[in-house]
């Protein structure tokens, strides 16, 4: 097969974003976990619903919600708990830890990628997994993706961690902004994507935020292209690394079974109302963004006409700094 040159496969890892317990997470001491559904439900997150966060998690759905993504519910294999191991599985290596020995099944997608002359960029803090580039927080990283040149990189793989670092540290507030910048984040870039790109997003484990330790859960696995064929359930998956190979095939490198939707990927149908439609609903989130920076400048506005009449009752004269008129589209 030869290297898709006209596609780009972007893969987006949000440590923490668990959604529900393991079959084995009692081997671990803990049941009973589910990151999403004690933390996301209420959130106003407009794309993780669009690529069917909520279905997965089996959170509160209705008949008007829109996905627009293939989606799945994803069982790590590997039977170590850790972000390293996760991304590690999720990269296409399964691991087998048992009495301090150690089985690999290796199948190295940025190897294989490499080797077939496909170029990767990773960004990330650098304690997981090898990285090109070392972000600190998630705007670095998604600043760093929007500064990519147009025809640089053929698979972008970014980690994502602010969700699970305010988790670990208790902090509930701080994990529902950190999710939330990501899902406004989502929203622009999904509009952003040329029709033939892949966009994968998924989790690496589940985070207590009350006993602040990394909890085995199921992740969702979900996929968008806006050559985007009716959402699609692939209900429970077996393995992270199909994300690999999903990859593989989607860039041209290789045929896998083990592909999750190899052949919807490369389908040239479209859904053109239902991507205006995505549009239309990606909108509203920017549109109540303007809505509150018109509200403040009213406010600033306000208060400094009030400063300028009692300067003026005063008889002193003082400049008062001109504000720019806010546009909004």
């Amino acid at each position: 097969m030869d290297y898709n040159k006209h596609m780009k496969t972007y893969l987006f890892i949000i440590n923490g974003l668990g959604v529900g317990d393991l079959p084995d997470c009692s081997n671990y001491n803990n049941r009973g976990y589910n990151t999403c559904e004690n933390l996301i439900e209420d959130l106003p997150l407009v794309s993780f619903r669009l690529l069917g966060l909520y279905n997965v998690a089996r959170l509160n759905t209705n008949e008007s919600d829109t996905v627009m993504a293939t989606f799945a519910r994803g069982r790590m294999l590997t039977n170590k708990t850790g972000f390293a191991d996760g991304i590690t599985e999720i990269l296409g290596n399964i691991r087998h830890h048992k009495d301090d020995e150690t089985s690999t099944i290796v199948e190295d997608i940025k190897t294989r990628l490499n080797k077939s002359g496909v170029k990767t960029s990773e960004i990330g803090s650098g304690e997981n997994f090898n990285v090109d580039y070392v972000a600190k927080t998630d705007d670095e990283v998604m600043n760093y993706i929007s500064n990519l040149e147009e025809d640089k990189d053929g698979v972008i793989i970014a980690e994502y961690n602010d969700f699970a670092n305010s988790l670990l540290l208790g902090d509930k507030d701080a994990a529902g902004k950190a999710i939330i910048n990501i899902d406004n984040w989502l929203g622009l870039f999904m509009n952003y994507i040329c029709d033939d790109d892949l966009l994968i997003v998924t989790g690496n484990h589940g985070v207590s935020c009350d006993d602040k330790f990394i909890t085995r859960e199921y992740v969702p696995i979900m996929m968008f292209t806006r050559r985007c064929p009716i959402a699609r359930d692939l209900q429970t998956v077996q393995g992270l690394n199909v994300i690999a190979y999903t990859i593989a095939e989607s860039m041209g490198v290789y045929k896998s079974e083990k592909a999750m939707m190899s052949t919807r990927i490369s389908s040239s149908y479209t859904v053109d109302i239902s991507i205006a439609k995505m549009k239309s609903i990606l909108a509203t989130s920017v549109v109540a963004g303007k809505r509150d920076a018109v509200k403040t400048l009213k406010k600033l506005r306000s208060g400094l006409s009030h400063i300028s009449t009692k300067i003026d009752e005063k008889k002193t004269i003082v400049k008062t700094p001109k504000i720019k008129k806010l546009s909004i589209k």
